[in-house]
């Protein structure tokens, strides 16, 4: 199981929340760095992503390894 399909979720996420708590005590220029900082983040694990798919056929992450139809799962392929 591949951990990394499920960090395009996790990250813009986990960064909007921080950016949210911390929106009193952070500056501005701060805050934009991170925001930055995240989507350059993003975009190297979508490279890595990429090229995952490239390589082989679908991989499938059930989250919770909850079965279809109960839980949610995620599906890399090349599309």
């Amino acid at each position: 199981m591949n951990h990394w399909m499920i960090a395009p979720v996790l990250l813009p996420a986990m960064v909007a929340g921080l950016l949210m708590l911390g929106s009193n005590v952070l500056s501005l220029r701060i805050q934009r760095a991170a925001g930055l900082l995240s989507g350059a983040a993003l975009l190297a694990v979508a490279v890595v992503l990429l090229d995952q798919a490239a390589g082989s056929s679908q991989q499938v992450y059930a989250l919770g390894s909850w079965r279809p139809p109960f839980g949610i799962v995620l599906v890399l392929d090349r599309l």
